[in-house]
């Protein structure tokens, strides 16, 4: 990956490296594991928890994940889960210039687009191998945006104060009205003009759905002027947001002798679903409803950079898998973290990450075969887990060799065949869960490498083994124990 030419430096190709960033790469160029690069992980969380204080935005969810026991298990195996060198390259901020190339090697470290997860999505400009813009584009993107929220601000005091008439507005209001109109026709333009099929009778109307998605309706110039399309949607401060994409914008900033540098880091989102595939159309650069739901920062990004004449380009990686429904949150908060794709740290995220409702998860079809693509299909996740935890090796091995997954019965008969003891169950139980024949002629080679590895493990290990399967079975054997 080109990314790994690069030290976790600042510079003008690279200007947003902060000091957790750099830790937690030398960490992983060093060869720490991933047990010994938790902690920096949860530093990372740590001070978006405290960015998000001081901007006023709401970030509940995030540090508890990293330090309650039953979430930190989950964080730990699905961290496990990410090669190195993706883990590098998201931290670095640089995915996007590693995946531009959709038919290239470094796509077989990535795991499939199906079922659910967390995915990964980049802003770029098309044509720059995934890269994005010099620091001269950079001052006039945020010109652009800036003009936007004095737009937005306007229009807003007008709504406050009906009294305030049109002839009132002052002549860079004005101005900032009409270049707002433009960013927000941008990419509806492009659209009329690459598929002719779609026109203005069927633009959506200015609706929104949450304050994360965006309207498709354009703005108009005339005797009533409209909120522009990417405002917020909450009752008041209407370009908050806006506000603190300029203001991250800035730190991107490098010197000024390297204004014509390109930027090889690109601005990320993180998102989950339990279909990562279908979420993905959401966000697609392409049809005039095409960004109707997705984030209004991502949109508005966009837009500027079609209205500055610069093609946006999105890449969108899946980067995690969830076997169970609660990994789906977590996934979301970890990538978060991971990417620093929160709007205050460098990012586009606006909302909190790990909200998503588990009333009704996915089938358990589809956590299996999730399962089987981490566990059999790629390699990643095993090396990674017998990396942090020597121990677990001849287990992770003997596991390897079987199919797929028990059914009822078969598990039932493994479990009651080798449970001589609480810790022999659990890991045999976790040994289990990934497969579903075979297991008859494989018991013996299980248990023999389970006993030998109960004995030397510890709690750390034997709770990321029983954690793999049922997050409840780990909880009820800390209580065991206690």
């Amino acid at each position: 990956m080109d990314s790994a030419k690069f030290p976790p430096e600042s510079s003008p190709e690279l200007p947003m490296i902060n000091m957790w960033q750099e830790n937690l790469v030398n960490q992983i160029d060093n060869g720490d594991t991933y047990e010994e690069m938790y902690p920096t992980i949860v530093e990372m969380a740590t001070h978006l928890d405290v960015q998000s204080f001081e901007n006023q935005m709401k970030l509940n969810k995030v540090l508890d994940a990293f330090t309650d026991d039953e979430s930190s298990i989950q964080m730990k195996l699905l961290l496990h889960t990410i090669p190195r060198p993706v883990l590098r390259s998201i931290v670095m901020r640089m995915a996007a210039h590693d995946f531009w190339e959709r038919d290239s090697e470094n796509r077989q470290l990535l795991y499939d687009k199906e079922g659910p997860g967390a995915y990964l999505l980049t802003v770029s400009v098309l044509g720059r191998d995934g890269c994005t813009w010099s620091n001269a584009e950079n001052q006039i993107l945020i010109g652009h945006l800036q003009a936007y929220q004095t737009a937005i601000d306007a229009v807003e005091a007008k709504d406050i104060d009906p009294s305030v008439g049109d002839d009132e507005w002052t002549a860079d209001e004005v101005e900032a009205y009409r270049i707002a109109t433009e960013i927000d026709n941008a990419l509806v333009r492009r659209d009329q003009d690459e598929a002719s099929q779609h026109d203005e009778a069927s633009q959506p109307s200015d609706s929104f759905g949450t304050e994360d998605s965006a309207s498709t309706a354009p703005s108009h110039v005339g005797e009533t002027r409209e909120m522009p399309r990417f405002a917020s949607s909450s009752a008041s401060n209407k370009s908050r947001f806006v506000s603190k994409l300029i203001t991250m914008l800035q730190m991107r900033h490098g010197p000024l002798d390297s204004v014509d540098v390109i930027c090889k880091q690109s601005l990320s989102m993180v998102g989950n679903e339990d279909d990562m595939e279908k979420r993905w159309q959401n966000h697609h650069m392409i049809g005039t409803a095409s960004l109707t739901n997705s984030n209004k920062l991502w949109a508005l990004t966009a837009s500027c950079l079609k209205y500055m004449h610069l093609e946006p380009n999105e890449i969108i990686l899946p980067i995690l898998k969830a076997w169970n429904v609660k990994q789906i949150n977590l996934a979301e908060i970890l990538l978060t973290v991971l990417a620093g794709s929160f709007v205050t740290v460098g990012g586009l995220n606006i909302e909190e990450p790990g909200t998503k409702s588990e009333r009704k998860p996915p089938h358990e079809e589809d956590f299996d075969g999730c399962r089987l693509h981490v566990w059999k299909a790629k390699p990643w996740f095993h090396e990674n887990l017998a990396h942090s935890y020597p121990i677990t090796v001849r287990s992770v091995e003997a596991a390897r060799e079987l199919e797929d997954l028990p059914t009822a019965e078969q598990l039932l008969q493994m479990c009651e065949n080798i449970n001589k003891s609480r810790q022999d169950f659990l890991g045999a139980d976790w040994i289990a869960s990934q497969t579903r024949s075979g297991i008859t002629a494989e018991i013996a080679k299980v248990e023999q490498a389970e006993q030998e590895a109960i004995a030397a493990l510890g709690d750390p290990e034997d709770d990321l083994m029983s954690a793999f399967e049922d997050p409840e079975e780990m909880t009820m054997s800390h209580r065991s124990r206690s």
